[in-house]
């Protein structure tokens, strides 16, 4: 599989190669992700906003400051042919270009690190994304606003040339710039413009011309930075003939003072002094978006030292990522020594607080195969003439996005169908012990911790009304298509069994016929993608666990925190001792039940779960008798526990286990005779992860009515029993057909050597993710966590929920979400 992989990924790479124009390099495989990342729609939404706001504010100030309107001086920072370049009287053109560098605040919320405007890159992540197959897709039309921008600023500020020559001004040396004039050459060939590739030394000025390779130039694109033009030949007259409108220059070489970190401290400056200049609607997006800044003095050193980790420093002109010092990153010698190396500085330089940022979940190539990873997202807001024209990310694992390090990802536009409430951090511990006591004595958890790692959340998922409901009503429509395929299976059950991996000897058992209940209390497992897509991942019908934290957590962390939604589990309980009841009286039709046991294993989830169950139905008019599984014996075909002779038994136990331990001998022989299981072996057919992969196949053969078949297609991922029927399908998840809790699952674009014998292929599906507080007895981390939300279903009925969040293997880490309507 991980050869397929490394086809795949080097043929997606010499694509970009040679149709993009990227640099060739060491990592070339690595550098672009074929797996996109999807933001939120309210987190994009105000990150093109803020951007578009603040856009406009600094074209308003660089208008000022060039117009010595300012009532103060704006500190931008000195660099050769800066008084010429800020002299300039043409009237400012609209910004063809810019990109806002946005990140997502560990806590919530946006904050932007840095404006470019003078030579903005990601031209190519963001063509490549709006080239693929995404829902929402906020990179469609780049290509054409690119073009027609360019065309609109030649047509207003040109100077009339019918077919105008395009400069395309790069620095040789930077190999990545260069590379992508050849980009802007393509994108601009449609115009009819004719386009040349120059570096500083290929310009000259004859008259009131200008010359490249012998060629009369009408229009500069600069990816070429405004502080290093005095290195192009006649610069000043360049700047000359742009004055006297000989030329058009792109972009307008005062977009610098923008492009300047000092900007940052200026925005905070004059908010300090509630200067009229700012609107109220500027000064609420400076406040939320910019980090608090100021001009770095010697005077903050002493503060700076001793308060390392709140802080950065960076350089007015610094460029990728040269010349940022970001105080967590250093140890107190190597910081002490960076103050000292800026405090001798004659650059100037910028004092800005430090934001931590958001961990996300993304996929990384490393060389064979792909492979989650937790990344801090560098969201580029590309604006083009002043609006949104684009979006890309690149990702790094630490502060700062170095070449050597990132990669990218394409960006699509989610959806926000649940949102984390979080509690807030004083007093947590407290309440966190508080709840887990109650339910400790009240009913029995034992489960708080798994490891040091506390196993329950107090943030809550809160799921929106109309997400719920699509839940609950796709639960049961396909537990009734489950249902129907149980019975087919038990009426062809020699063709089916061996095909799902159920062996001879439990044959007779599941298919008795001694209720109508397929199931007592069985859990359909499901996550959504970030369209808000809900997808079925897999059944637990035999031992579905979580019902201590659905019906006792759930309750308890909603009245302790007063949590006023709507709990899901409400009806859950009611549910359970109807549904038990009705079993056990279709079992009385046959013969007397008195005694009911109920048994499990010594492992503690397994035990509070079932001794919960058995407190429930307390109650009833049986004799409920709980006891481990090792007190099990059969005689005479007829069950005992602790020598106590059952009538009935629920069993929190998986029947092939029994079938095949000789400790069990006789059991499964005394579940089929005398001792019916109120979780009806009948159950174990949807047990196996292959019966998802037998209900496509009866799809595609057109076994089911039409409203079965579109449910299965909606919900429930594309499965099959072989590789060769996933075709069309490049990325999948491998399942054994009785795997538990993660166990040896594997995928496609991740195997080196993974089992594939009795195992399922399954589409994979690429889950939401939510930020969640996880804490241990020795530190607490916010991680991105795929929601998995399990739906209880009895007889058919849909009972609750229980959500767990891990990663996108749901395994025995996983924490439990409590769960809320809104």
């Amino acid at each position: 599989m991980s050869r397929q992989t490394r086809f795949n990924q080097r043929k997606h790479t010499e694509n970009i190669l040679f149709d993009y124009y990227m640099v060739s390099s060491s990592r070339e495989d690595l550098i672009h992700s074929k797996f996109p990342v999807y933001l939120e729609k309210s987190v994009y939404e105000d990150m093109v906003y803020s951007a578009e706001v603040l856009d406009k504010l600094v074209r308003r100030i660089i208008e000022r400051t060039v117009d010595h309107k300012d009532d103060m001086f704006f500190h931008y920072g000195e660099f050769p042919l800066h008084q010429l370049v800020k002299s300039l009287k043409l009237p400012l053109p609209p910004f063809f270009w810019a990109r806002f560098d946005a990140f997502i605040r560990e806590d919530g919320g946006i904050f932007f690190s840095e404006f470019n405007y003078d030579k903005p890159c990601a031209q190519r992540e963001i063509i490549i994304a709006g080239e693929c197959s995404l829902e929402e897709n906020p990179n469609l039309h780049f290509i054409e606003d690119f073009q027609k921008a360019f065309k609109n600023l030649w047509d207003q500020f040109g100077n009339g040339a019918k077919n105008p020559n395009v400069a395309i001004l790069v620095d040789p040396g930077h190999y990545e710039e260069a590379h992508l004039g050849f980009l802007y050459r393509d994108l601009l060939k449609p115009l009819g413009f004719e386009t040349i590739i120059a570096g500083g030394k290929n310009l000259e000025v004859e008259g009131d011309c200008l010359y490249s390779f012998g060629n009369k130039i009408d229009i500069i694109l600069r990816q070429f930075p405004t502080e290093h033009l005095y290195e192009c030949n006649d610069a000043e007259r360049i700047l000359d003939l742009y004055q006297k409108g000989k030329i058009l220059l792109l972009n307008d070489p005062r977009v610098v003072f923008g492009q300047t970190k000092s900007l940052f401290a200026y925005l905070w400056e004059m908010v300090e002094r509630r200067d009229p200049f700012l609107s109220d609607e500027e000064v609420s997006v400076i406040v939320r978006t910019i980090p608090k800044s100021t001009l770095y003095d010697p005077s903050h050193m002493d503060e700076v030292i001793k308060n390392k980790n709140d802080y950065v420093i960076k350089a007015a002109y610094g460029r990728y990522s040269h010349e940022v010092y970001i105080g967590c990153m250093h140890n107190d010698n190597e910081w002490l020594e960076t103050i000292k190396t800026v405090n001798s500085s004659t650059r100037l330089h910028i004092l800005q607080e430090f934001c931590p940022v958001q961990k996300q979940n993304t996929m990384y190539y490393n060389g064979r195969f792909y492979d989650e990873t937790q990344a801090m997202g560098n969201y580029g807001i590309y604006l083009t003439n002043g609006s949104f024209s684009g979006v890309c990310v690149r990702w790094s694992r630490d502060y700062l996005s170095l070449d050597e390090t990132v990669w990218s990802s394409p960006v699509g536009i989610g959806v926000s169908p649940f949102s984390i409430v979080k509690l807030p951090s004083e007093g947590r511990k407290d309440i966190w012990n508080n709840i887990n006591e109650k339910t400790a004595f009240e009913y029995g958890y034992t489960g708080g911790y798994t490891g040091a790692c506390e196993s329950f959340s107090l943030d809550a998922l809160v799921i929106r009304q109309q997400y719920f409901n699509e839940l609950e009503e796709a639960s049961e429509g396909i537990w009734a298509v489950i249902e129907k395929t149980i019975q087919l299976v038990r009426e062809n059950h020699s063709i089916f069994c061996p095909v799902l991996g159920i062996e001879d000897s439990l044959q007779d058992l599941i298919t008795q016929n001694v209720t109508d209940h397929t199931a007592f209390i069985a859990r359909l497992d499901w996550g959504m993608d970030p369209m808000g897509n809900w997808h079925m991942l897999e059944i637990n019908s035999e031992t579905p666990a979580g019902l201590m934290e659905s019906i006792a957590l759930n309750n308890v962390i909603k009245n302790e925190l007063k949590i006023e939604l709507r709990d899901p589990n409400r009806k859950l309980i009611k549910l359970i001792r109807e549904v038990f009841e009705s079993i056990v009286s279709d079992y009385s039709r046959f013969r007397p039940v008195r005694n009911i046991g109920f048994v499990t294993d010594s492992f503690s989830e397994d035990w509070y779960n079932t001794r919960l169950l058995s407190e429930l139905l307390a109650d009833t008019p049986y004799n409920i008798i709980i006891g481990e599984i090792s007190g099990l014996s059969a005689r005479d075909k007829r069950l005992y526990l602790y020598d106590e002779p059952l009538d009935a038994i629920y069993r929190y136990y998986p029947l092939d286990w029994l079938a095949n331990d000789p400790y069990f001998d006789g059991v499964t022989l005394a579940l089929m005779e005398n001792t019916p299981s109120i979780n009806s072996p009948v159950s174990f057919i949807c047990q196996s992860k292959a019966f998802l992969a037998l209900v496509w196949e009866l799809n595609e053969q057109g076994f089911y009515e039409e409203r079965d078949s579109k449910l299965i297609e909606k919900y429930i991922p594309k499965t099959a029993l072989t590789a060769k029927k996933m075709k069309g399908i490049e990325n999948y998840i491998i399942k054994p057909f009785f795997g538990r809790e993660g166990q040896d699952i594997t995928f496609s674009f991740s195997m080196e050597n993974g089992k594939t014998v009795n195992s399922i292929f399954q589409e994979w599906v690429d889950l939401k993710t939510v930020q969640l507080n996880l804490h241990t007895t020795v530190y607490s981390a916010q991680n991105s966590v795929c929601p998995v939300i399990g739906t209880y279903m009895l007889s058919g009925k849909f009972g609750g929920i229980y959500t767990r969040g891990g990663s996108r293997v749901t395994d025995h880490n996983a924490v439990y979400i409590p769960t809320y309507i809104d």
